[in-house]
């Protein structure tokens, strides 16, 4: 039994989230797992109500950083986006872009062995 018996306050969590703060999370994430920080832009493109798609530009020598061992860093912060987005019934698509906004694939290409 609780001391005082005093009821349980408990506070209703939104699960609708703002663009601009999805769009700093990740930001902030990201900055945590590279050395050139300052370096850091992420840009958000809505395709649509459900698909949001965001590119993450870092400076060239943290690529490998952000990647991760055949892409596990960069597919573990994809797993946080599509947790927030299960609950918002979004997909957010992580894309990092190097140079002349780019793709950079996120494993390197198979050997074929």
């Amino acid at each position: 039994m609780r001391p005082n018996n005093k009821p349980v306050e408990i506070e209703q969590i939104s699960t609708d989230t703002d663009p601009l703060e999805d769009r700093v999370l990740l930001t902030e994430i990201v900055r945590a797992i590279v050395q050139h920080s300052g370096a850091v832009r992420v840009t958000e493109r809505i395709i649509n109500n459900e698909h949001v798609q965001l590119l993450v530009a870092v400076d060239p020598r943290d690529h490998g950083q952000l990647l991760g061992k055949q892409g596990k860093t960069i597919n573990a912060v994809r797993t946080i986006f599509h947790a927030i987005g299960g609950a918002d019934r979004k997909a957010f698509e992580i894309v990092l872009v190097g140079a002349a906004g780019r793709r950079i694939p996120s494993r390197p290409p198979s050997s074929g062995r």
